[in-house]
C-alpha cells in the first residue's frame, strides 16, 4: 500500500508540473443571441444555479424576466405586480431553492439617518417557482446592523454567496469604503442581514503601527465583486500601488492574493466554477490611467481620495460610459503579475460599446463554458427615460452569451461561505480617511514617509511625502502624492516624485476635477504623466467615448506541415504581446474538419494534392488560412 501511494503521489506530482508548464490558450469564442421583445432590455443577466434558466432586469422599466438558457420565448415574472418594488439598473439572482429571487438597486440610496428598516434589497418569494409564480410576497432586507458612529453615504453592488445564505455588498462611508458579508435570516415580515462582517484586508491597528501594507490596507475604494472559489472567496476592487486592480481574499483566513497588475483599471469580473478562467473587465490595452498605475514604489496611502477624485469623473455620465470596461478572459489564476494581457470575450462595432457585468460568478454557466455579456449602443438615450438609462445608456433587444469551446466541466462543490474571526463588524471598523493623524513610516530599505490625513472623503486632504523611501534598498522615492476636495466638490489632486536607484523615473501633475460644466458634466483640466525607465505613459484622457480603441478582432496565425498522408496544423495568436495557441479553432482541409486542442494543435488525415488549410477561430479573430509545408 505504501508503495501504491508514492506511485501515485509521483503521477500527480508529475502531472501538476505538466500542467504548469502548458500556459492556459486562448479560445474560440462564439456569440449566441436570444432575442427578446421590443422594449425589453436585459439588464445584468444571470444563471440559475442549475443553469437552465436566465434571469434578467427590464432596463426600461424594472421588470423581472425569465427566459430558457438553450433559447426560447423570455417571459415576465413579475409584470403586473402591484407591489414591485420601483428598482432601475439593479442586480437579480435566484435563489438555489428556485423559489426566491433577490432584487435590488445597483446603487443604493443615502443611509446612516434614518431609523427604520433600509430598503435597498428584497427577497421575492414565488410559489410554487420563481418559473411560476403563481403566488408572491416581496419581503425587504434588513442591513441596518451596519449602521453605527459612521455615516454611510451609500450601499451599492450586491452578491448573493453561492449558498444561497450570505449576502456580500459595498458601502462607501466617509472614513472609507467598506465590503460587508453577513447572513441572510428569514423573519415573519422581513429578510435580516446578520451577523455583518467587513472583509477588507486589515488597516493599521493605530497610529503606533508602523505596517505600511495595513496603512496602504485602510485607504482603499474598496468595492466587493464577486464571490469566488464557490463560496471560499471573494474578488475585490482594490489599489496597489496607485493600480487599480482585482485582489482575491480567503474569507475564513483573510489571506490576499493579487489577481491583476496591468497598470490601466481592471476592476469587475468572477472567476469560473470550475476555477480555471476569469472573466476581467477592464480598459487594458487602451492606456487610459497608466499614469497612476505604471510606478510600483509609491504605495497607495491615500487611494481612497484619489480614487473618489477620478473615477467619477469617467464613470459617472453616459458619455464616460461610452467608453466602458471590456470583458477579457484570462487564466483562473489571473494575469501573471501583468505579464499576460488576456483574449477580449467581445470585439465592437456597429453601433455597440461595452458594458460591465456587475454580477460576479452568476453571469457564468455552471459548465464553465459560458459567460453573459452586458452590451450598450451608442445610441443617445431619449428624453424622458429614467435616471438608470439616462446615464449608463441603452441596451440592445436580446441577451448576448459568449460561449467559449471548451470541454464543459462539473463545477467544483458549493461551499458555505464562512467568515473567520479575524473580519471586523461595521461598527467596529474604523477606516484612515478620517483619521485626522499625521504618521511617519520608515521604510524597510531605507528613508521614510509621512502620511497626513485630514477631514473626510466630503471635505478634506491627504498627502503620502517620501523622502528617500525605500523598500528594498535599491529603488528610493522622493517627493508627494496628494487629493483634496472642498465643500463645493471640487477635487484637487497633486503628483511630484522622483524614483531614483535601481528604477529610475517621475509622476508628476496636477488636476483639478470638477465642478460640473453647462451641459452638467464634470470638467478635468490639468495633466498626469508618469515615466518609468525611459517609458512614459500617455496623460489621462478627456471624457468622452473610445469607440475606436474598443477590442477588435484579432488576426490568428496558422502553421501547417504534412508528413505522409497526415498534417498537422498550429493555431496561434499574439494580444497586445501576450502569445499563446488558439483552441477550440476548426481547421478544415481535403474535406476533412478538426478543431484544435489545448496546445492549439490539430492532426488530420488530408488526401495527397491538398495544400492548403483553413481557420476558422470563432466571433472574436479573423479567419486563417496557410499552405501545408513539407510532403
Amino acid at each position: 500500500m505504501r508503495i501504491i501511494g508514492i506511485t501515485v503521489l509521483l503521477a500527480l506530482v508529475l502531472a501538476g508540473a505538466a500542467s504548469a508548464r502548458t500556459p492556459t490558450p486562448f479560445y474560440a469564442i462564439d456569440h449566441h443571441r436570444i432575442d427578446t421583445p421590443k422594449g425589453v432590455q436585459p439588464w445584468l443577466p444571470t444563471y440559475s444555479e442549475d443553469g437552465r434558466t436566465i434571469v434578467f432586469q427590464s432596463q426600461l422599466d424594472g421588470n423581472t424576466w425569465i427566459v430558457p438558457a438553450r433559447g426560447g420565448k423570455p417571459r415576465c415574472v413579475t409584470c403586473g405586480f402591484a407591489d414591485r418594488p420601483e428598482i432601475h439598473g439593479g442586480f437579480t439572482y435566484l435563489f438555489p431553492d428556485g423559489k426566491r429571487l433577490f432584487v435590488s438597486h445597483e446603487l443604493g440610496g443615502t443611509q446612516g439617518v434614518d431609523s427604520g428598516p433600509d430598503a435597498d434589497a428584497w427577497v421575492l418569494e414565488c410559489a410554487p417557482s420563481v418559473r411560476s409564480c403563481r403566488t408572491h410576497r416581496y419581503l425587504p432586507i434588513d442591513m441596518s446592523e451596519d449602521k453605527g458612529s459612521k455615516f454611510i453615504v451609500q450601499r451599492r453592488t450586491w452578491h448573493l454567496a453561492p449558498d444561497g445564505v450570505h449576502l456580500g455588498w459595498s458601502e462607501i462611508r466617509l472614513d472609507g469604503s467598506l465590503m460587508v458579508v453577513a447572513r441572510l435570516r428569514r423573519e415573519a415580515d422581513r429578510y435580516v442581514a446578520v451577523d455583518q462582517r467587513v472583509v477588507n484586508p486589515p488597516g493599521p491597528t493605530g497610529p503606533g503601527d508602523t505596517s505600511a501594507q495595513g496603512w496602504e490596507n485602510g485607504s482603499q475604494l474598496y468595492e466587493l465583486k464577486s464571490f469566488a472559489d464557490n463560496g471560499r472567496s471573494i474578488l475585490a476592487l482594490a489599489e496597489r500601488a496607485l493600480n487599480v486592480d482585482v485582489l482575491k481574499i480567503d474569507l475564513a483566513t483573510g489571506r490576499v492574493r493579487r489577481q491583476t497588475a496591468n497598470p490601466d483599471w481592471d476592476e469587475d469580473g468572477a472567476i469560473s466554477r470550475d476555477e480555471r478562467l476569469e472573466v476581467l473587465y477592464s480598459w487594458r490595452t487602451r492606456h487610459r490611467l497608466d499614469a497612476l498605475g505604471t510606478i510600483p514604489y509609491i504605495r497607495g496611502f491615500n487611494s481612497y481620495g484619489l480614487t473618489a477624485a477620478v473615477a467619477p469623473y469617467y464613470v459617472s455620465t453616459w458619455p464616460g460610459f461610452q467608453c466602458d470596461l471590456a470583458p477579457w478572459l484570462l487564466p483562473g489564476s489571473g494575469d501573471g503579475g501583468g505579464r499576460l494581457i488576456g483574449q477580449p470575450l467581445n470585439t465592437y462595432g456597429h453601433g455597440l460599446t461595452p458594458g460591465n457585468n456587475l454580477s460576479g460568478q452568476q453571469f457564468w454557466s455552471p459548465d464553465s463554458t459560458s459567460v453573459l455579456l452586458q452590451e450598450r449602443t451608442t445610441q443617445r438615450p431619449p428624453a424622458g427615460v429614467n435616471e438608470h438609462v439616462a446615464q449608463k445608456g441603452l441596451v440592445p433587444n436580446r441577451v448576448l452569451i459568449a460561449h467559449i469551446r471548451r470541454h464543459p466541466t462539473k463545477p467544483r462543490r458549493i461551499r458555505q461561505t464562512r467568515v473567520g474571526s479575524w473580519a471586523s463588524t461595521p461598527k467596529a471598523y474604523a477606516g484612515t480617511t478620517d483619521s485626522n493623524q499625521t504618521v511617519t513610516l520608515q521604510g524597510t530599505g531605507g528613508g521614510s514617509v509621512t502620511l497626513s490625513y485630514r477631514g473626510t472623503l466630503a471635505d478634506g486632504t491627504w498627502s503620502q511625502t517620501y523622502s528617500h523611501y525605500s523598500e528594498d534598498g535599491r529603488t528610493f522615492v522622493d517627493g508627494a502624492v496628494g487629493a483634496a476636495r472642498n465643500s463645493q466638490g471640487v477635487w484637487h489632486v497633486d503628483a511630484g516624485v522622483r524614483v531614483s536607484g535601481a528604477h529610475t523615473g517621475r509622476l508628476t501633475g496636477n488636476l483639478v476635477i470638477g465642478p460640473a460644466d453647462a451641459s452638467g458634466l464634470p470638467t478635468k483640466t490639468g495633466s498626469m504623466v508618469a515615466t518609468l525607465d525611459g517609458h512614459t505613459t500617455p496623460d489621462l484622457p478627456k471624457l468622452g467615448a473610445c469607440h475606436g480603441a474598443l477590442p477588435r478582432r484579432t488576426p490568428v496565425r496558422v502553421r501547417a506541415s504534412r508528413r505522409g498522408a497526415r498534417v498537422t496544423v498550429a493555431v496561434s495568436a499574439a494580444i497586445a504581446g501576450d502569445r499563446r495557441p488558439v483552441a477550440g479553432a476548426v481547421v478544415r482541409a481535403g474535406g476533412r474538419r478538426l478543431r484544435t486542442d489545448e496546445r492549439g494543435r490539430a492532426r488530420l488525415r488530408v488526401p495527397a494534392g491538398v495544400d492548403r488549410v483553413r481557420v476558422d477561430a470563432g466571433d472574436t479573430f479573423r479567419r486563417g488560412a496557410a499552405r501545408v509545408r513539407g510532403g
